[in-house]
């Protein structure tokens, strides 16, 4: 791997992480700077542009009180030149809702199958398959008190930019 794959490798990284960040924040900004502005997503039942997906992802996880996690990992590159690539990337999702009307936390693993492309000097997701490998929906527990935020110490998570990862990365 010589230089610029490594430069590449780790841009198209970032890129993933910051859709998981918007994603756990109901950020659409920031998950849409993942995206080409002309990149498609299917996501499910969903079929369009990632733009869209980004706005759908935050106005639907933006209303739960719990905050969601996306963990992205075993993530492959391989290059079909210098500016395209393909990437798989394993993702585990736990995602707090109330689709029944009781909280709930449903819990999603499977893989993005993405086509990366560098566009003016920037990798971003040119298109996006979603492929479910199994997913799971238990009802909301107590919390754990040595993990928690009310009796851990942990600072709460929130779903929105009052998130105290905001303080390290302000917005511009």
């Amino acid at each position: 791997m010589d230089q610029n794959e490594i430069v590449a490798h780790l841009e198209i990284r970032q890129a993933l992480f910051r859709y998981c960040r918007g994603v756990d924040r109901s950020d659409a900004d920031l998950i849409k700077s993942a995206f080409h502005p002309d990149a498609t997503d299917a996501h499910g039942a969903f079929k369009g542009l990632g733009w869209e997906m980004a706005d759908r992802l935050a106005s639907a996880e933006g209303g739960m009180p719990r905050v969601g996690s996306h963990l992205v990992t075993n993530i492959y590159i391989e290059f079909d030149d210098a500016d395209h690539a393909r990437c798989e990337s394993y993702v585990l999702a736990f995602h707090p809702h109330q689709d029944t009307g009781t909280p709930q936390l449903g819990m999603f693993a499977g893989r993005y199958l993405d086509r990366f492309e560098r566009r003016d000097g920037e990798w971003r997701i040119a298109e996006r398959l979603v492929v479910n490998d199994w997913s799971r929906n238990h009802l909301e527990g107590a919390h754990w008190p040595r993990g928690s935020s009310q009796e851990g110490g942990f600072p709460p998570g929130h779903k929105d930019r009052q998130d105290v990862a905001y303080e390290l990365f302000p917005l511009p």
